[in-house]
C-alpha cells in the first residue's frame, strides 16, 4: 500500500482517532490492549502483587497512559485539521479538550473551526505537543507496555505530519511542526534490535525497530559478486517495500545487492528510482571498482533518517582502505530522498 494523500489521511485518522472523542472510555478499548495492558499500567495494582512489583511500574507509572493516548490522538485531529477542508477533526480534538477540562484547548479547536482561520492559533498548542512527544519517548523507552500501547497513535500521528505540505504553511506553522518529527524519528528508534549477516568476505548489520523497519546499517566490504542474479523472492521484496514509498519510487537495496546478494526487506527501502540509478549507483561503483582494482576494503554505515517507512534522507561516510590494511581515505555525503542527486567520484571515474 502506498504513502495516503492528505484527504486519505484525514478519513483514516477520523475512522481510527475519531471515537477518541467520546471520552476516556472509549479510548482505553481502542487501543487493543485495554486501560489495563500497559496503557495505565501505574493503577490498580496496590492490593495485587504488591510484593512483587513490575520492573515498569515505576517509571509507567510516572505517566498517565490513557492521558498520554488521548494527547497523542488530539494532536493528530489537530494536525489533520491544519488541511481539512471541513471541521470535522478540529470538532472532535475540541469534544476531546471539553471532556477533560481543556477549556483553552477546545477554544482554540472551536477558532480553527473557520477554515484556514485557526491554523495560526495552533501554533500554541504546537509548542507543547513536542513536550507531549518527548514524554511519550520516555514511556516508551522505559515500559515497552507504554510503547506497544501508544504505537497505534504515533503511527497516526507520522503520517499525518507527513502529509503536510511544509514549504506551503505559514512558517511559525512550519517551525512548531519539526520538532515534532523529532521526536517520532526518536520514537521510531524505541526498542531497536540488530540482525547481521555473512556473505563472502563481506559482513553487514542492520539496525531495525520495534516494527521491523531497518534504520541503518554497517558494513565491511571486501568482496564484489558482480552479475549475481536475484531471486523471486528479493524481486517480489523489492516491489513489496517500493509500494510502501511514493509512486517513483523502487525497493532500492541499503548495501548493493552486488555486495550482499538477496536479504531481503532488511536491506532494501523505498528509493526514489532515479536516485538509485543515478547517484547512489554511482557511489555503489566506487566501492566496487576499490574492491576490485585497488584490492582494498570499504567500511560502510548507511544511516535512513526521517520516517522510517520511507526516509527523507540518506547519510553514507565510508572508509577506504588499501591492500595493505592501511586507511586511505574518509568520505561522507548527505542525499536528500528524490531525485536529481549527485554523486561526484573520487576514484575510478
Amino acid at each position: 500500500m502506498g504513502r495516503l494523500a492528505p484527504m486519505q489521511i484525514t478519513t483514516s485518522l477520523k475512522a481510527d482517532l475519531g471515537a477518541w472523542s467520546a471520552g476516556p472510555g472509549t479510548a482505553a478499548a481502542h487501543t487493543g490492549t485495554g486501560a489495563s495492558a500497559g496503557v495505565n499500567t501505574g493503577a490498580g495494582r496496590a492490593g495485587a502483587g504488591a510484593d512483587a512489583p513490575d520492573p515498569h511500574a515505576a517509571a509507567a507509572a510516572k505517566v498517565d497512559g490513557v492521558e498520554l493516548a488521548l494527547d497523542i490522538t488530539q494532536m493528530g485531529l489537530d494536525i489533520v485539521g491544519i488541511f481539512d477542508p471541513t471541521p470535522i477533526s478540529d470538532g472532535a480534538s475540541g469534544l476531546i479538550s471539553l471532556a477533560r477540562g481543556d477549556f483553552l484547548g477546545a477554544g482554540i479547536s472551536a477558532l480553527s473551526m473557520v477554515p484556514y482561520v485557526g491554523d495560526a492559533a495552533k501554533v500554541g498548542k504546537l509548542g507543547d505537543f513536542a513536550q507531549t512527544l518527548a514524554k511519550a519517548v520516555d514511556a516508551a523507552k522505559s515500559s515497552p507496555e507504554v510503547a506497544k500501547a501508544i504505537a497505534p497513535a504515533m503511527d497516526k500521528l507520522r503520517q499525518a505530519i507527513d502529509a503536510l505540505p511544509l514549504d506551503k504553511l505559514p512558517q511559525p506553522l512550519a517551525d512548531a511542526i519539526a520538532p515534532l518529527k523529532s521526536q517520532l524519528d526518536a520514537f521510531a528508534r524505541v526498542g531497536a534490535s540488530q540482525v547481521s549477516a555473512k556473505v563472502g568476505n563481506n559482513s553487514v548489520t542492520w539496525t531495525q525497530n520495534a516494527a521491523g523497519e531497518t534504520l541503518s546499517a554497517r558494513a565491511t566490504l571486501g568482496e564484489v559478486f558482480s552479475g549475481a542474479k536475484r531471486s523471486s523472492a528479493e524481486v517480489t521484496a523489492q516491489s513489496n517495500v517500493a509500494a510502501k514509498g511514493l509512486a517513483d519510487d523502487v525497493g532500492g537495496h541499503i548495501i548493493g545487492h552486488r555486495f550482499t546478494t538477496d536479504q531481503g526487506v532488511k536491506n532494501l527501502f523505498p528509493q526514489n528510482a532515479q536516485f538509485n540509478n543515478s547517484a547512489f549507483k554511482k557511489l555503489e561503483n566506487e566501492w566496487g571498482d576499490w574492491i576490485r582494482k585497488k584490492g582494498g576494503s570499504v567500511d560502510v554505515s548507511v544511516e535512513l533518517i526521517g520516517n522510517p517507512t520511507r526516509p527523507d534522507k540518506v547519510a553514507v561516510r565510508y572508509r577506504l582502505t588499501d591492500a595493505n590494511g592501511e586507511l586511505y581515505d574518509v568520505r561522507k555525503q548527505e542525499f536528500v530522498n528524490q531525485a536529481g542527486q549527485t554523486f561526484d567520484r573520487e576514484y575510478f571515474r
